[in-house]
C-alpha cells in the first residue's frame, strides 16, 4: 500500500525510523502536523525488498559525506542552482529536484514537450492527494485515511470527496463508452 506522505515528511526521513521487530520491517513516519503540542508518527510495514534497497542506497549515498537524513542531499549528483545552507538535510527542494532529474531521464526530450502539462501534474504533493482518493475509493473508513495519511481528525480529507464525484461520473462514462 502506498503511504500518502507530506513532501516535508519523506524529505526528513532518517535510517533510524526503519526498524525490524518479530521478523517485520516497520517505517515509522514523523507527520508534519502537530497534535496538542506532541509529535504524531504513523508506523507502516514496508516489504524486505525495500527494505533491503533502502539498506544499499543508505551506505551507497553515505560515501558523499553524512547526512541527518536518510535521502542525501550531498548524493545528488547534480545539484540545484541553490546550495543550501544545511547540505546534511534532504528537504522538498531536493525531493522535488531529483523528481525532475528522475523524469528527466525515464523521458526523452520530445516525450517531455509532448507531456510537459501532464509532468507538471506529477508533483509529491498531488501524488499524495492521489493516494488518498484511492483509499476512498478503495472503501477504507475515514478514520483509517486519517492515520494513514497523518490527517488530525477525519474532518481534514473531507475535500477529498468532491474528487470522488468526479471520477464516479468519469467512470460511469468509460462503462457506457465500453458497451457501444
Amino acid at each position: 500500500m502506498f503511504v500518502p506522505l507530506r513532501p516535508i515528511e519523506a524529505a526528513r526521513l532518517r535510517y533510524s525510523n526503519i526498524t525490524k521487530e518479530n521478523g517485520k520491517v516497520y517505517l515509522t513516519i514523523e507527520r508534519n502536523k502537530l497534535t496538542a503540542n506532541s509529535i504524531k508518527y504513523t508506523k507502516v510495514i514496508i516489504t524486505e525488498e525495500l527494505y533491503n534497497l533502502i539498506k544499499k542506497y543508505y551506505k551507497i549515498s553515505r560515501e558523499y559525506g553524512n547526512s541527518v537524513t536518510l535521502f542525501s542531499y550531498k548524493a545528488l549528483l547534480k545539484k540545484s542552482k541553490n546550495e543550501q545552507a544545511l547540505p546534511e538535510y534532504f528537504n522538498t527542494n531536493n525531493l522535488e529536484f531529483a523528481l525532475d532529474r528522475y523524469l528527466s531521464l525515464i523521458f526523452n526530450e520530445e516525450e517531455t514537450e509532448y507531456h510537459s502539462q501532464d509532468l507538471k501534474l506529477f508533483t509529491p504533493i498531488v501524488t499524495r492527494h492521489m493516494a488518498i482518493i484511492n483509499l476512498i475509493r478503495q472503501g477504507y473508513n475515514s478514520y483509517e485515511i486519517a492515520e494513514i495519511s497523518g490527517h488530525s481528525n477525519i474532518h481534514t480529507q473531507s475535500h477529498y470527496s468532491n474528487h470522488i464525484e468526479s471520477l464516479i461520473d468519469v467512470d460511469i462514462i468509460n462503462i457506457f463508452n465500453s458497451l457501444k
